[in-house]
């Protein structure tokens, strides 16, 4: 899904960076075996920059995002987090990761270290 970006308070918050991408991973030649490339889709969803919406009520309806399945509520957190995701995708290769059935979890020691510039 390509995102629009989304408004509040007179700000936009560009979505651009989710854009759906293709990715290729190349497992490197061990023991006398050619290296094999791995073509990835990837698509981020809106949980990357959005919560569920709260249970209380009333609550700020702008800070509603809409998508075809469902409504959640716009997480300024999430979204400037989002911002790391494309770079951590990209960079799997060289990670420490996990499979663990319908997810994947990126081991990402750091990240209290991260600064994230809006």
């Amino acid at each position: 899904m390509h995102w629009t970006p989304f408004a509040y308070g007179g700000q936009t918050y560009d979505l651009a960076h989710l854009h759906p991408r293709a990715l290729q991973f190349v497992n490197a030649e061990r023991d006398e075996k050619a290296g094999i490339a791995y073509f990835v889709d990837l698509t981020f969803s809106m949980h990357c920059f959005s919560r569920s919406l709260p249970k209380s009520r009333p609550y700020n309806r702008a800070l509603e995002h809409s998508d075809a399945r469902e409504t959640r509520y716009f997480d300024f957190d999430r979204y400037r987090l989002s911002k790391l995701l494309p770079g951590i995708m990209e960079t799997l290769a060289g990670r420490k990761c996990r499979h663990t059935g319908r997810f994947l979890i990126v081991l990402h020691n750091t990240l209290h270290e991260i600064s994230i510039r809006d």
